[in-house]
């Protein structure tokens, strides 16, 4: 069912994360130098080349461990894989134009007070405008998406339509974690729209 750039199912996942503290550990450079990449992507809808730079590097990490199922590349990368708001924006729109048969399409992704919504057209198992907002549960060390205000082509519906699939094509997605015997979990951060997922390790 998720075949190709599973990126897809993974910002999903990236895009409900719950509102803790974000890490001190960043990705790209200093301190000072991370503030103010932040402060860029965050204030402005649009990317500048720099922003698309930064985004296309850090989605390669993270193609690297989770698309090419790498465990020790997830590891050694533990603390890099954050993005903001625009950068998830900007990445649904250029990896999606290389998929033949994408998840979905015209992926948008808003922040309000730590807030994130998704609205989506999607393309497999149910087809049509699709928006919700969701969070995430952790069950037995398993990322579960609990997703709320369901609409479909703007008409509110069962909010299983949405996660039951979903949560299918997370669990498959991330299984070679799971069945890794280093790994013990994830934590979240979803803090000024820069959101973070980390995984845990022994």
């Amino acid at each position: 069912m998720f075949k190709n750039k599973k990126f897809f199912i993974i910002a999903l996942m990236l895009a409900a994360s719950i509102p803790l503290s974000v890490s001190a550990s960043w990705f790209w450079g200093n301190s000072a130098n991370q503030k103010n990449i932040s402060t860029i992507t965050n204030q402005t809808a649009e990317l500048s080349d720099a922003g698309k730079t930064i985004a296309d590097a850090k989605y390669k990490i993270w193609e690297a461990g989770f698309e090419k199922k790498n465990v020790d590349s997830v590891i050694a990368n533990a603390d890099t894989f954050w993005f903001t708001v625009p950068e998830l924006n900007y990445l649904f729109a250029s990896v999606g134009a290389t998929v033949k048969k994408p998840l979905l399409s015209d992926f948008k992704l808003t922040d309000d007070n730590n807030i994130l919504s998704v609205s989506a057209t999607f393309k497999k198992f149910i087809q049509g405008k699709i928006s919700f907002t969701t969070q995430i549960a952790n069950d037995n060390n398993k990322i579960k998406l609990n997703i709320s205000k369901a609409r479909f082509f703007g008409i509110p519906v069962p909010s299983a339509w949405f996660s039951n699939p979903l949560n299918k094509g997370i669990d498959e997605y991330l299984a070679f974690l799971y069945k890794d015997s280093r790994y013990q979990g994830f934590s979240f951060s979803n803090e000024n729209g820069i959101i973070k997922i980390r995984p845990e390790f022994k």
